[in-house]
């Protein structure tokens, strides 16, 4: 006797309402080859968040902002450049100004970076966020080089995805969605016996994001720890601090702390802040010997 096959269950009107909110908020992705159910990517007037900027925001807001990546993107699309692959655009270059001025805090980080990282080196981004970081290393390397980079946060690394396929840089990132502080075993796992060229490291919150999420002390002390020691003769580690919210001031101390006790014969150490500003950021670096 064949049993009765059950219909399908009917879902209530508020039960609906919410599937449907949730499709429409949501999408799923495909992140290092597993399948995930993140938010949906923002648009604005019809287009997504990032090409909407690139298209129209101020150049001098995208360059105050760190958005330089977006400044490229526009100049490409207003004088495209035949010479250059599209898969591999050449470093970004933060626009010049007319009169001098003393760099900003990531101005110098990737002036650094681009001095120590060159195609083909394997590189190392702490703190995902908004991809940026990211995406300035996948161009430093190029595409024989390699970049992973470690975020908690589903949607920055979502997004951070969406940004790199968009400029054709997927290829050589792997995006990891768990804290840094596992750095090494990652490394160990994916990256036997490899040296990194590059870390770079972006501490507190993500700024379009939960600013409730943030890099705490102990755990940024450790993937500091681990990452000095992965790094070659030569790599380049930088932190980016910021002390203008809150337990941000006691995290950079501590940071601080940690680097001043480095020895002389691991590497060299120094510290750029601004100091006539109100809770200014700073760049620790470390140049490993």
């Amino acid at each position: 006797m064949s049993k009765k096959r059950r219909g399908k269950k009917k879902l209530t009107a508020a039960q609906k309402r919410a599937k449907r909110e949730r499709r429409e908020n949501t999408q799923i992705i495909f992140l290092n080859g597993k399948q995930k159910r993140v938010p949906r990517e923002k648009r604005i007037e019809g287009l997504p968040e990032y090409e909407y900027l690139a298209r129209t925001a101020d150049p001098v807001w995208l360059m105050e902002n760190g958005y330089y990546e977006l400044l490229y993107q526009r100049e490409q699309m207003e004088n495209p450049r035949d010479d250059l692959p599209a898969s591999n655009p050449a470093p970004v270059q933060p626009p010049s100004s007319p009169a001098f001025r003393l760099e900003s805090i990531q101005e110098l980080t990737r002036r650094l970076m681009r001095a120590a990282v060159g195609p083909g080196d394997r590189v190392l981004d702490g703190t995902v966020g908004n991809g940026h970081d990211t995406f300035f290393l996948a161009h430093c390397v190029g595409p024989r080089g390699k970049v992973v980079g470690f975020d908690v946060q589903l949607d920055a690394l979502a997004e951070t995805e969406g940004l790199l396929n968009l400029q054709g840089l997927s290829e050589q990132v792997s995006l990891v969605h768990d804290s840094h502080e596992w750095l090494g075993l990652w490394l160990d796992t994916h990256w036997p016996g490899q040296k990194l060229a590059g870390a770079m490291f972006n501490l507190g919150y993500r700024p379009r994001g939960d600013h409730a999420i943030m890099t705490r002390p102990q755990s940024t002390l450790a993937a500091l720890e681990q990452v000095i020691n992965y790094l070659r003769p030569g790599g380049l580690l930088t932190v980016a601090l910021y002390t203008g919210h809150e337990g941000g001031a006691e995290e950079a101390a501590a940071v601080l702390d940690f680097m001043r006790g480095l020895p002389p014969n691991l590497g060299q150490v120094v510290w750029h802040q601004f100091l006539n500003r109100e809770n200014p950021p700073s760049l620790v670096a470390f140049c490993k010997k």
